[in-house]
């Protein structure tokens, strides 16, 4: 599997008709690599962590962060939570934006690839009609 003809995420979220049609159905170790080359690593490891292993199983997850918060004694989460998350006041930790905002860009890209294949009546590849 190749990555080389897929744009980064910033491309795609004001282009998503460049996100090839196969990357939808990519599961596993591809569907991690994909997250990883458009997300970064961690984001990534956090989906492999709770076997969200495929498009179809992210897109019905309510939230990908909850089990952060969960009283996990657990190495691999603990890194999680360190790159993740931020420590406000009184050992509070939330979710920091720049995490939550590419989780969101992610999934609402991913939403508009499969809602009519995300062509809206195009080819893949093709941009859209000049209005």
């Amino acid at each position: 599997m190749s990555l080389s003809n897929v744009p980064k995420l910033q491309e795609l979220y004001f282009h998503p008709w460049k996100l090839p049609l196969e990357t939808l159905t990519f599961v596993d170790d591809n569907f991690y690599s994909f997250i990883e080359y458009l997300v970064g690593t961690a984001l990534s490891n956090l989906l492999r962590v709770q076997e969200i292993n495929s498009v179809p199983i992210l897109l019905l997850t309510t939230d990908v962060f909850e089990h952060l918060f969960l009283q996990i004694n657990d190495d691999e989460i603990d890194v999680l939570r360190q790159e993740l998350l931020l420590q406000i006041d009184n050992n509070n930790l939330i979710v920091k934006n720049a995490n939550r905002t590419k989780i969101k860009c992610l999934v609402d890209i991913l939403k508009q690839g499969c809602r009519d294949g995300g062509r809206g009546g195009r080819v893949w590849g093709d941009p859209p009609p000049n209005i």
